[in-house]
């Protein structure tokens, strides 16, 4: 959790993200935000190497920095219901951050849509169809 101060005000829709920082001396790294717009803000950082480590590594109350909130979230209105009755989604590792925030906005609630399927990628060679249901 992230708490953004008045920066918060500008997030609005669900696929918005912020770059962060730990100190001057590390490279930024742009996180989408995981929770939905007006709630606590929320991140999914995968430590790999360099700053996502630095991340994961902060305690509550360390400092870092953040820029504004930016991107303009995800176009669902270029995907109308009455025009799109199935919405597909896919992700593949932290990127289900973002979809994460667009599901619990209750954006993609709509009587009108048949259907949402998310399709998740993961890493790995093995397949079982019961599992991927």
């Amino acid at each position: 959790m992230v708490d953004l101060g008045a920066r918060a005000a500008g997030y609005t829709a669900p696929g918005q993200y912020c770059q962060f920082r730990v100190g001057e001396d590390s490279k930024p790294a742009f996180i989408a935000i995981a929770s939905a717009p007006g709630q606590p803000v929320e991140l999914l950082v995968k430590a790999q190497g360099g700053t996502s480590d630095q991340l994961c590594r902060l305690r509550a109350g360390d400092r870092l920095e953040c820029s504004p909130v930016m991107g303009g979230g995800f176009p669902l209105d270029q995907a109308p219901p009455a025009d799109f009755d199935t919405l597909l989604l896919f992700a593949t590792g932290s990127g289900i951050s973002p979809v994460r925030a667009c599901i619990e906005s209750g954006a993609l609630r709509a009587a009108e849509r048949q259907a949402v399927k998310l399709y998740y990628g993961v890493r790995g060679t093995a397949f079982d169809p019961v599992k991927e249901r």
